[in-house]
């Protein structure tokens, strides 16, 4: 072995990442980075920081697994290496899992570190972009909490649209590359992402924001497209040009035409956006055709539409009571059975969770809410039958402590009673007896 070889084996054999070792009934946490590590959680065990070098002994859990996070002023630090040893630390601060110390209420997306994300400074999060696929994706994930600014542009200036997506390797394989998080970053972020993806052509494109004048529909400034010629919409209709269509249909409701074809035109260009997943631009026609339309059950059932698809988003990301609030928008405005049965289910499921988590209080309330919805609905059954009962133990206990208390009542009352002095009119009578 040559001596710079020598030289390299004990930085190869260093330990890296956060490294869990049992010793006997004791599990030994060491952080051997340099960054401290937040809100740890081993177990039932808790630790808010680890600094660097540091370790924490605690009783061995069944699973050694333990969870933290990076402080977000030093996550650029950090970026710089994603490997394995740190993958589970990373996700976390990105948001992809939840805070291990502090997960929030149940379905209700306030966990700890997603709090932190949504009020990190703008300076700090724009450091964390680079050219590493999985530190994109990683920031890109953050970027669904960070408010719209420097982070997201940021990102929408790295990223092409249409380049193809890195599939990311182990232990990132569930992690959406860069280019979906993106997506799904401006859609969860609606209005406030909307004038970083116009500043972006080819993200416009993409989000379905290209079509000339729709921006106005949010009162945004931009060119305005003439108003169409005569029978050009009706054309493009009835010879199936969609792309056409809808370009038109915009134009003409700008101009403030209110024909049955201009509002046929903004349901299509609804239709299109909500099937390709471009939910902002749905929204801009569905604004469109709200100012020139009359109002219909057409109408609404597609805006309830719409919400139902933001509702059933907000679902598969945890975020329920967000799902909730899209689900009972829907059923409002529309009253669809489809979101009726989705807002007493999403009541219902909130209701389960936090029975799970020992909260009756709490799940009661939801589940009392999914029944006022649709009480024979299998999942709010499911909840009512999995409501917790008292032990029938302690409902003895009470039953014996309130016989007790009866006697006792009992006995002073008779007491007291028999104390009281005799009335004179009793008295006289017996008396004259």
């Amino acid at each position: 072995m040559t001596p710079a070889a020598a030289l390299l084996v004990p930085v190869l054999l260093a330990p890296v990442g956060l490294e869990t070792r049992a010793d006997g009934e004791q599990l030994v946490v060491t952080n051997h980075g340099s960054i401290e590590i937040l809100g740890l959680r081993a177990g039932e065990a808790t630790r808010e920081r680890l600094e660097p070098g540091a370790s924490w002994t605690t009783a061995k859990p069944e699973k050694l697994s333990v969870g933290g996070r990076f402080p977000l002023e030093r996550w650029r630090e950090a970026l710089d290496d994603t490997g394995p040893a740190w993958a589970d630390i990373h996700l976390r601060t990105a948001g992809f899992y939840l805070d291990a110390l502090d997960a929030g209420a149940p379905g209700a997306a306030d966990a700890a570190n997603l709090k932190a994300l949504a009020a990190v400074d703008a300076s700090v999060a724009g450091r964390w972009v680079g050219d590493a696929p999985v530190r994109m994706a990683l920031a890109a994930r953050a970027a669904w909490h960070v408010p719209p600014g420097t982070l997201l542009g940021a990102l929408l200036a790295r990223v092409d649209p249409g380049a193809e997506p890195v599939a990311l390797a182990a232990p990132y394989e569930k992690l959406e590359p860069a280019v979906e998080g993106i997506r799904i970053a401006i859609e969860r972020h609606g209005l406030a992402a909307l004038e970083f993806a116009l500043a972006f052509p080819p993200w416009a494109a993409d989000r379905g924001l290209a079509v000339p004048g729709l921006a106005a529909a949010w009162g945004r400034q931009g060119a305005i497209p003439p108003p169409p010629e005569a029978d050009a919409l009706g054309t493009a209709l009835r010879e199936g040009d969609r792309e056409a269509a809808i370009r038109l249909g915009v134009a003409a409701a700008l101009a403030g035409e209110t024909s049955h074809l201009v509002c046929g035109a903004l349901d299509l260009g609804v239709a299109r956006a909500i099937a390709n997943g471009h939910l902002l631009a749905g929204e801009g026609h569905l604004r469109l055709a709200a100012r020139v339309c009359p109002a219909s059950a057409a109408l609404r059932q597609r805006a309830a539409h719409l919400m139902r698809v933001r509702g059933e988003r907000a679902f598969r990301s945890g975020a329920l009571t967000t799902a909730a609030e899209w689900f009972r928008a829907g059923w409002w405005l529309a009253g669809e059975p489809a979101d009726k049965g989705r807002l007493a289910d999403t009541l219902a499921e909130l209701a389960l969770l936090h029975y799970e988590r020992g909260d009756t209080d709490a799940g009661t309330t939801f589940l009392e809410q999914a029944r006022e919805v649709a009480p024979l609905r299998p999942r709010v059954m499911d909840a009512f039958g999995a409501r917790p009962h008292a032990d029938p133990k302690v409902r003895i206990a009470v039953i014996v402590i309130l016989v007790l208390m009866l006697l006792f009542l009992t006995r002073r009352l008779r007491k007291l009673l028999g104390d009281r002095p005799e009335p004179m009119s009793v008295k006289r009578k017996r008396l004259r007896m």
